[in-house]
């Protein structure tokens, strides 16, 4: 892996942390908090609680998720990639949200759909982000 994947992927990471962010730490916060089962607010840690290398740990496996299905595929425009990358996190959103549902008492089907959409709207923009940053691999 060169250097250039290297920075897209930490790029990347850093993308799906900012906008899960202001997504889902802001603008969907309350929406999914209401959505949730009855017991699961004691499932959800408090901001002072969160354990940070994990969320590190899965914003990067995202980031550089996406730069690998972009570098093998060979995408270079930003339409592709942002589509390419919308699709990435759509279905990997829909598979972990839909199991989850499936055995675990934790939100709503409402939950879970906003959950996929604002997902595959991320990764898509993480998408585009990316494609900036595209160069000679």
């Amino acid at each position: 892996m060169n250097s250039k994947l290297i920075v897209r992927g930490l790029v990347g990471g850093l993308s799906y942390f900012l906008l899960g962010w202001v997504v889902w730490g802001m603008l969907l916060k309350n929406f999914m908090m209401a959505h949730s089962s009855p017991g699961a607010a004691s499932v959800f840690r408090a901001e002072d609680d969160f354990i940070w290398w994990a969320m590190i740990l899965g914003n990067l496996s995202l980031g550089f998720l996406q730069t690998y299905v972009l570098s093998k595929a060979k995408i270079n425009d930003l339409k592709a990639s942002a589509l390419t990358c919308a699709m990435v996190g759509m279905l990997i959103s829909a598979g972990s949200d839909f199991m989850m549902y499936a055995h675990m008492n934790l939100s709503d089907v409402n939950a879970i759909v906003v959950d996929i959409l604002a997902m595959t709207l991320v990764s898509g923009v993480v998408g585009a982000i990316l494609s900036l940053l595209k160069g000679s691999d």
